[in-house]
């Protein structure tokens, strides 16, 4: 197994000239074989803010054009737009002479939570943490929705604490809940505490929403996905809560939400994902 590095040292950039970066993403971070799009996104995003000088994204946005592999990525950015509250930054990741990633995000403050002037929506009630379902890799295999579907749990899952609502989890024994939706409380390994880039990875973690909603779809490949990062979370867990409403037969759509312990949103986003060809 490859040795397991600290999100810090997984997602850190450094800057070699104005406007590029280097990175390294790191082993273990992968979904059948390609490695996991919200954490490319992240580290992504931690160059377009160094660039701007911001101390975290507001929102930001990556098309996924080709797939990555672990080893040394190339981060070029470029200042939009640099306003009082937001600067705009655009990015172009590759690896190896290859396009991988286009991103755009706004960058700015990092707040503290604080009350909604509106809430329409509830953060997911969830059972204690140890009472939730620890994802591993090669803990169990997934009765995919496919025969063809490889074995899962992915490599990925080791790399980040992830704990599946047990209503959410039957997908795993072949018993689908029947709804497009999944929840679980997520965290980084080893109380690391999370940074606003976490969230993106955040944002990309949880198993096909489809998974449950008895569908023949097998894992999805993202096309684009957008992270609004709101506020900054309070210590411990944050709470996931991501959903499709509509799946057709060439894409679907995942809204996600996540809260933290005290039941404050920090997070929203929305995925744009593929419905593989047979």
């Amino acid at each position: 197994m490859p040795q397991r590095e600290s999100w810090a040292a997984a997602s850190a950039v450094t800057q070699q000239t104005d406007g590029r970066f280097e990175g390294q993403l790191a082993d273990g971070w992968d979904i059948l074989g390609a490695t996991n799009g919200g954490y490319i996104l992240a580290v992504m995003a931690k160059a377009m803010a160094e660039s701007a000088g911001r101390e975290a994204p507001a929102t930001v946005t990556g098309h996924f054009l080709a797939p990555a592999r672990s080893g040394p990525i190339s981060i070029a950015t470029t200042t939009a737009k640099a306003g009082r509250r937001l600067t705009t930054v655009r990015a172009s990741a590759s690896a190896d002479s290859q396009l991988l990633t286009e991103a755009l995000g706004a960058f700015g403050a990092w707040p503290d939570p604080h009350d909604l002037q509106l809430q329409d929506g509830e953060p997911p009630t969830l059972p204690e943490p140890t009472d939730c379902l620890r994802i591993r890799s090669g803990a169990a295999t997934w009765a995919g929705p496919t025969d063809e579907t490889p074995p899962l749990p992915p490599p990925f899952m080791d790399r980040v604490e992830l704990r599946l609502h047990p209503a959410d989890a039957g997908f795993m024994m072949g018993e689908p809940s029947g709804h497009a939706r999944m929840r679980a409380w997520f965290r980084l390994l080893d109380d690391e505490p999370l940074d606003p880039f976490a969230l993106i990875v955040a944002a990309d973690c949880l198993p096909p929403t489809t998974f449950n909603a008895g569908l023949p779809i097998a894992w999805t490949p993202t096309v684009e996905l957008t992270v609004h990062v709101r506020a900054r979370p309070a210590p411990g867990y944050v709470k996931l809560d991501y959903r499709s409403r509509f799946v057709g037969a060439d894409r679907l759509e995942v809204d996600g939400l996540i809260w933290d312990e005290d039941d404050r949103l920090i997070a929203q986003s929305r995925q744009l994902a593929l419905v593989p060809q047979t």
